[in-house]
């Protein structure tokens, strides 16, 4: 009898456990992304893409611009290991998907220059090296 209770009590608990996780929108990019999201239930709509700019070496400070627009700085760099999209030290910017003329200075004179493309609902990793 003893037993069987605990068997019962076992299986509520984990009832519980499955049934508490938060369903939503887990990507950030969208306009429905919901933090306390732990499962994606398809409520995504999405009207945004992001890309996340680095650099690889000590270039200082580097300004990104999109379209001749300033987006923010730059001021770390990774030496070794690729960072994931919109980790510290990166320079995330968030665009409607579609096509844009990046420019990058550098307070030490180095010059990057490309055209992005920007997919709904994703990030891009931009490195500048």
């Amino acid at each position: 009898m003893k037993n069987l209770l605990i068997i019962i009590a076992s299986l509520v608990l984990v009832s519980m456990s499955v049934s508490c996780q938060k369903k939503g929108c887990t990507n950030e990019y969208c306009d429905a992304y919901n933090e306390k999201a732990k499962k994606d239930d398809g409520t995504c709509e999405c009207n945004e893409g992001a890309a996340s700019f680095y650099v690889t070496k000590n270039d200082g400070q580097v300004e990104v611009f999109i379209d001749d627009v300033s987006k923010g700085i730059i001021s770390d760099y990774f030496e070794s290991d690729a960072p994931t999209c919109g980790q510290d030290g990166t320079l995330i910017v968030e665009l409607t998907p579609g096509s844009y003329q990046m420019k990058a200075v550098s307070d030490l004179g180095k010059e990057w220059t490309r055209q992005i493309d920007i997919s709904e609902g994703e990030c891009s990793l931009q490195i500048l090296d």
